[in-house]
């Protein structure tokens, strides 16, 4: 049994999307438990109160975000809160619906995003890198869950979700950001990390440097 926890926020004054239709069809798949946080009071609190409650392996979350923050009714989620949540409470997989939801912040060069900060924690993400229908979202996280839930691999199951797109006219936009597990974001202090990634990387330099020099 795969447990999904589908979040869809409603935000006042922005579009309604089709989460209805999306949570109908995925929860009559067999083998899928999903439970629906929906409407116009989801916030990041009732979010972390629904992964408190029960184990989940993959978060479908369906609304309006942008580069580093996926909206919600109280201002909406950054890439670390997310990573944090779902690594604490062993997510495997994120989905994020929404549209610009793979792309950096550009008006900050340091700023991270989603598909920077999420596979770092060991949490295997999709996210768009453009803006995407709400049928061609819908019919990707259809198709997905759907491989899924006959044993396909992740890989396998996104190459699934992204012919579904194609027919609704998105191939482009879903993107698969693979988990790396061998690495701990650090989600404070950007600066030095990434400084003390830089002076890693030259102390094995000068180590070479050093072998063919002996």
């Amino acid at each position: 049994m795969i447990g999904v926890l589908l979040v869809g926020p409603e935000i006042a004054g922005m579009p309604a999307l089709q989460v209805t239709s999306e949570l109908l069809r995925i929860g009559d798949l067999h083998g899928i438990d999903l439970t629906p946080l929906v409407g116009p009071d989801v916030t990041l609190a009732r979010v972390v109160d629904r992964l408190d409650r029960q184990s989940y392996d993959v978060l479908l979350w369906s609304g309006h975000g942008m580069a580093s923050r996926m909206l919600t009714s109280d201002g909406g989620a950054s890439p670390a809160w997310l990573a944090t949540q779902l690594a604490r409470h062993d997510v495997q997989l994120a989905v994020l619906a929404a549209c610009e939801s793979g792309l950096r912040p550009e008006t900050q060069a340091l700023s991270l995003g989603f598909q920077d900060v999420l596979p770092g924690r060991g949490v295997n993400l999709v996210a768009m890198t453009q803006s995407v229908a709400d049928k061609a979202a819908v019919e990707y996280n259809v198709a997905l869950m759907q491989a899924l839930e006959a044993g396909a691999s992740i890989r396998q199951a996104h190459e699934t979700g992204l012919e579904a797109a194609a027919l609704a006219g998105n191939a482009a936009a879903p993107q698969l950001f693979v988990a790396d597990n061998t690495m701990t974001y650090q989600t404070t202090n950007t600066d030095n990390s990434l400084l003390r990634t830089m002076s890693d990387k030259i102390d094995r330099l000068g180590e070479q440097i050093e072998r063919l020099l002996s």
